[in-house]
């Protein structure tokens, strides 16, 4: 059942980017969306559900932009397990949101660098026939950072509500008389 409701949650994710934030021209923002969801799911609740769904979003992506399937799917997973591991293992104290910035920052930055080593590394192969500009990631990379980290501690809130209302939800059983 949760999965569906991952299914859901990125298709619900997926018409935000596009049908709403796209019009208004916040379209940079939109690659970086679903990695703000993917980090803080991963960082504060230490759960790995968000693989299924940031696997699910990055094939979405994928098709949406036109690039390699693998282009985002692969990133997302891996910017959720990475990013998972360092606040677990490495970080011996109760993260939470301390470091979510940090890691939000550091996502951003490396997903630019992900996509364009991994078009580059395919056209070289010839499996792709467009790489995508390092001068072009560059030239929009500020603005991208920027726009993330605006939208970071609303995205934040936004999770921990729906997580304290599905809490709720679970604790209150229906019952039938």
């Amino acid at each position: 059942m949760k999965y569906l409701i991952y299914l859901f949650a990125s298709f619900l994710i997926v018409i935000f980017a596009f049908g709403i934030l796209k019009p208004i021209g916040l379209g940079l923002i939109i690659p970086g969306l679903p990695l703000l969801f993917i980090i803080c799911i991963a960082v504060e609740y230490a759960s790995i559900d968000y693989l299924f769904f940031s696997f699910f979003l990055g094939i979405w992506f994928d098709i949406l932009y036109g690039l390699p399937i693998g282009t985002f799917s692969f990133y997302y997973v891996l910017a959720g397990v990475v990013s998972m591991l360092i606040s677990q293992r490495l970080l011996w104290v109760e993260t939470g949101w301390k470091y979510y910035l940090l890691f939000i920052i550091c996502s951003e930055i490396l997903l630019l660098l992900w996509i364009w080593v991994y078009t580059t590394t395919l056209t070289h192969l010839g499996w792709w026939k467009v790489p995508l500009s390092a001068a072009q990631l560059i030239h929009f990379s500020f603005r991208f950072v920027l726009l993330n980290i605006l939208f970071a501690f609303p995205v934040y809130a936004l999770i921990n509500i729906l997580v304290s209302k599905w809490s709720r939800y679970n604790r209150e059983s229906i019952k039938i008389k």
